[in-house]
């Protein structure tokens, strides 16, 4: 790892913290909900189908180009499940690999089970680099945010000339659901919108792809299976998402993994018409990633 600091953090306890004190939102992550999301991004089909869907869609992109020249940081990247099953199963030696969330209790779980990836505490909406990073992870976290167009220039502003900006949300507002609502969901996306928020953030869109197509007659139904959030308390709210997200018994997770792994790689070949979440890879400018 890069043993550069940033001036505008100082360390501590092994993460970087911005000497600009940030908005800390740590709704939800008390110790149930990171051990759940920890061991939901190590076994459950969803999770690793996604991861095996993105990984597929980073290694088509930087493909023929000097791995260990790259940097990369995952933002909003909360336990760190990502970099870990990247460091699993794309055991490439990166430059420079980094997390960045607004949840100190997230890095500080992340921070133990990714032992060689800086970690540092960050706003989605000001980040303090320039032309800093060549890959830039945005997984899930687009949609929690009201301004998505700032976002994406925000993290315009911190790729190099040709980085790259990978970014998962879930998909088409069909699904939309009471779960969407418990999550604090601004929105659900298509193609389309990509196309608008590359226009308003002065990036290029350069693949879009749904996926979880083969499995969205279940999520669809699952709608079904959510109260109104209006009518529970807080605490209900997290018993239900502890409930709907839990890791499925092992022979209907197995089955469930094997199903959307069937995914990877043919829709990124071949493009699903539908699905339930939606992958972009966005760049910066013409020029190419550093050699």
């Amino acid at each position: 790892m890069s043993q550069q600091i940033d001036v505008e953090f100082y360390h501590q306890s092994g993460i970087y913290i911005p000497i600009e004190p940030v908005l800390e939102t740590d709704e939800g992550y008390d110790s149930i909900r990171i051990q759940t999301a920890a061991r939901n991004q190590a076994k459950h089909f969803w999770q690793l189908g996604r991861f095996r869907f993105l990984l597929q869609g980073l290694k088509d992109e930087i493909s023929g180009r000097s791995i260990s020249s790259l940097s990369l940081i995952d933002i909003g990247g909360g336990t760190g499940g990502w970099l870990k099953y990247l460091e699993h199963n794309y055991p490439a030696r990166f430059c420079e690999v980094a997390i960045g969330d607004n949840s100190l209790s997230a890095l500080g779980f992340s921070k133990a089970l990714n032992t060689r990836v800086d970690h540092y505490q960050i706003d989605v909406l000001k980040l303090p680099w320039k032309s800093r990073w060549d890959l830039v992870f945005l997984l899930d976290v687009l949609e929690h945010v009201q301004q998505d167009a700032d976002v994406l220039r925000s993290i315009r502003n911190i790729l190099r000339p040709g980085g790259l900006l990978f970014l998962t949300v879930p998909a088409l507002n069909c699904f939309w659901s009471q779960e969407d609502e418990a999550a604090h969901h601004f929105r659900r996306y298509a193609k389309n919108d990509f196309v608008t928020l590359a226009k308003q953030s002065g990036l290029e869109l350069m693949r879009a792809r749904y996926f979880m197509f083969f499995l969205s007659p279940l999520l669809w139904l699952r709608r079904f299976a959510w109260p109104d959030p209006g009518s529970m308390s807080s605490q209900e709210i997290q018993i239900q998402k502890q409930r709907t997200h839990r890791v499925p018994i092992m022979p209907i997770n197995h089955l469930l993994r094997l199903i959307f792994s069937l995914e990877t790689p043919v829709g990124l070949r071949v493009p699903f018409p539908w699905g339930t979440s939606l992958l972009g890879v966005f760049k910066a400018d013409s020029h190419s990633l550093r050699n």
